[in-house]
């Protein structure tokens, strides 16, 4: 087998590989979003007193989509201090879920921001969200 051959075979088995890797993590990823925002994340939303989303805001003068959270009344969200439209930080909608899954019958806590259209997400005043993670499903 001529070398120019084999260097063939090898980049097209490397590509291969390359293209079944993205396929399971895809597979993996829609999965696990699946899970946790939908399975999981309804029973939470419903323990908690709270939705989310994810809108685009026009930030900085750019336009970006963000996460957040809306509040329902008299919801354990609002007790802690989630104000409706709170953007999340550090976390993307299926880790917060999957956070906040395993960490039931403890207290949870994260960062907000005010929402809404504005200043850069840096420089608005950050709030800590800590509370009580029920157990019950």
């Amino acid at each position: 087998m001529k070398t120019r051959t084999k260097v063939a075979l090898v980049a097209l088995v490397l590509t291969i590989s390359l293209l079944i890797g993205f396929v399971v993590f895809g597979i993996y990823t829609a999965r696990q979003a699946n899970y946790y925002q939908g399975e999981i994340g309804r029973e939470l939303d419903q323990i908690l007193g709270f939705s989310h989303g994810s809108p685009y805001l026009e930030i900085g003068g750019e336009m970006t989509e963000v996460f957040t959270l809306h509040a329902i009344p008299d919801g354990v969200m609002l007790q802690a201090g989630v104000k409706d439209g709170d953007i999340v930080l550090g976390y993307g909608i299926t880790d917060f879920y999957r956070s906040v899954h395993e960490n039931r019958g403890s207290i949870f806590s994260f960062d907000v921001v005010d929402g809404g259209d504005g200043s850069d997400i840096d420089s608005r005043l950050k709030r800590r969200i800590t509370m009580p993670i029920s157990i019950e499903s």
